[in-house]
């Protein structure tokens, strides 16, 4: 009877065991898991860190590419006038030739 409760003890012993070592190794389990996670959030909360970056990048160029382009806009009005001033500069100075070369036929 001693040896039966001797191997029915060891028996008992060996089920604690066993339930100790499965929870010891779903609680490691359980905690590499959730370093994983955090790793992984990490990693995204870092990823969203650099794309909120080259948003506010992308939107500095927007700005400058409007600022830019009224500028050139303005330029181009700019040179538009100044073209048609010499133009008309142009058409003034023929005419006086044209005046000229009158005056020195009349003249001859």
């Amino acid at each position: 009877m001693e040896i039966v409760s001797i191997i029915s003890a060891y028996e008992d012993l060996l089920k604690w065991a066993f339930a100790g070592f499965i929870t010891l190794l779903l609680t490691i389990v359980w905690y590499a898991v959730r370093e994983w996670i955090s790793g992984v959030r990490e990693g995204f909360l870092k990823v969203y860190t650099k794309l909120e970056e080259l948003v506010d990048v992308i939107d500095k160029i927007e700005v400058l590419t409007h600022v830019q382009n009224e500028q050139l806009s303005q330029l181009n009005s700019t040179i538009n006038k100044h073209d048609s001033q010499i133009r008309e500069l142009h058409d003034k100075i023929n005419e006086v030739k044209a005046e000229y070369i009158t005056y020195r036929k009349k003249n001859k």
